[in-house]
Parts: structure tokens; C-alpha cells; sequence
């Protein structure tokens, strides 16, 4: 995978007129503090006051929680008191809505009963984030589990993808690649149970290849393929 589409996927998401999701605020951020470049610090701005103002319109628990992540990460950089007000604020709420939402779905070994492939990446990624935002080994597992419930469902390993839509294989290529991460921690399986031999960096490094050459003419899902791309890179930067 080539670095310098970063670049790139930077401009558009600065150029998009408005992209603020989490995944294009998070990005940004994530461009900003690596490489210092300050034509990003408005749309960071701008989309960090979009998301405190979505927070209170939105009713998913899974898109809050992914917020959250994003005004944890940006506390940590930012003297906005706000960031961190709403993470302490909101993050008890945020959290047993995104239980109650398990709670009403989940059946063990099944994953999100009737939900489609989107969102049980969806459920995954933002457990994912519960997990970081709380440390509760039961988030990531759940996570895990729901990829492992995707894999074996809609998973073609000839083609190295889930079928053929571009956005969907970026989200599963950042959760493989957030999974990989954990599993390279062993404090982190010491302490947790997880999947036996996955094979979450080889088949992200297969659907990164098979994107690549796609990416530029889906620039609306250029976030998240983006988020995919620092998260295959941070694993490369340390192999074991």
C-alpha cells in the first residue's frame, strides 16, 4: 500500500464540503498530528463542532460511541473543555445504550440476529472503541465475535473480500486491523479470550490490495478507507 494516498484522501476529505462523520474527523486529526499540516486544523475544527452538536441528535449508540472515541482522542491535543466535558457526560449513557442494543440483538454464535453485513461491522467497530474508551475485556470479545460470525457468513476468500462493495471492505479492513492490534498485545490475551489463528492481517493486507486501485474513484468513502490505511500502517510499523 502506498503512503501517499493519505495525502490525498486528506485533500478530498478537506474539499468534501462538509464530510463530518467520525471517521473523517478522526482521520484528519490523526493526519494533523503526524504531519503538521495546518490547512487541516479548520475542517478538524469544524467537524469536531459538528459531532458535540450531532451527539445529542443522534439516537444510534454505536455512532456516539465512535464520536466519543473521536473527542477522546482529540482531548488529548485540544484545550476545547467541551471535548472532554462530553466524553464524561455522555460516555455512562452512551455505553448501556450500546448494551441495551446487544442485549436486544446479540445471540451467541449468531452475531446480530437479522442484522446485514454493514451493521454487524458497524456493532463490531464501535465495541471496538467501548473497549478503548472503558478497557472491558466483554467489548472487544463481542467484537471479535461479530467479525468472526461476518467471516464466516459473507466472507469470499477466493475473491480476498465481502462481495463487492468498496465501503463495506474498508470498514472490515479497519476492524481486522484494530483486531490484529490486540492480538499482538499479550497483556491483552493473556486476559481475554479470542480467536483461534485468525488471520486478520493477512486478509486486511488482501483487501487493501484489492482496493487500492478502486480508491480514488469512491471518494465518498474515502474516511473510511483512509482510517483503514493508518491502522494497516501503524500494524507495519510494528510487525511483532
Amino acid at each position: 500500500m502506498d503512503a501517499t494516498a493519505l495525502e490525498w484522501i486528506a485533500d478530498a476529505l478537506v474539499g468534501a464540503d462538509g464530510d463530518t462523520s467520525p471517521s473523517a474527523v478522526l482521520f484528519l486529526l490523526r493526519r494533523y498530528t503526524a504531519s503538521g499540516r495546518h490547512d487541516l486544523r479548520d475542517a478538524i475544527e469544524a467537524g469536531l463542532t459538528e459531532g458535540l452538536d450531532a451527539m445529542g441528535r443522534e439516537r444510534d449508540p454505536r455512532i456516539r460511541c465512535q464520536w466519543l472515541g473521536v473527542f477522546a482522542e482529540a482531548a488529548a491535543i485540544s484545550d476545547d473543555e467541551r471535548l472532554v466535558g462530553r466524553v464524561q457526560s455522555s460516555l455512562s449513557t452512551t455505553i448501556d445504550d450500546l448494551e441495551q442494543l446487544a442485549r436486544a440483538a446479540y445471540e451467541p454464535g449468531e452475531g446480530m440476529l437479522g442484522a446485514p453485513l454493514p451493521d454487524q461491522l458497524r456493532s463490531a467497530a464501535a465495541f471496538l472503541t467501548a473497549f478503548e474508551l472503558t478497557g472491558r475485556l466483554p467489548y472487544s470479545m463481542l467484537a471479535e465475535e461479530l467479525v468472526q460470525v461476518a467471516r464466516r457468513l459473507w466472507w469470499d476468500d477466493d475473491r480476498a473480500a465481502f462481495g463487492e462493495t468498496f465501503g463495506i471492505n474498508a470498514n472490515a479492513a479497519q476492524v481486522f486491523c484494530r483486531l490484529a492490534a490486540l492480538h499482538r498485545d499479550p497483556d491483552y490475551t493473556a486476559s481475554a479470550v479470542v480467536a483461534n489463528h485468525p488471520l486478520y492481517v493477512r486478509d486486511a493486507e488482501r483487501i487493501l490490495t484489492w482496493l487500492e486501485p478502486l480508491a480514488r474513484a469512491h471518494p465518498v468513502e474515502a474516511a473510511d478507507y483512509g482510517m483503514a490505511l493508518l491502522d494497516w500502517f501503524a500494524l507495519s510499523e510494528h510487525p511483532n
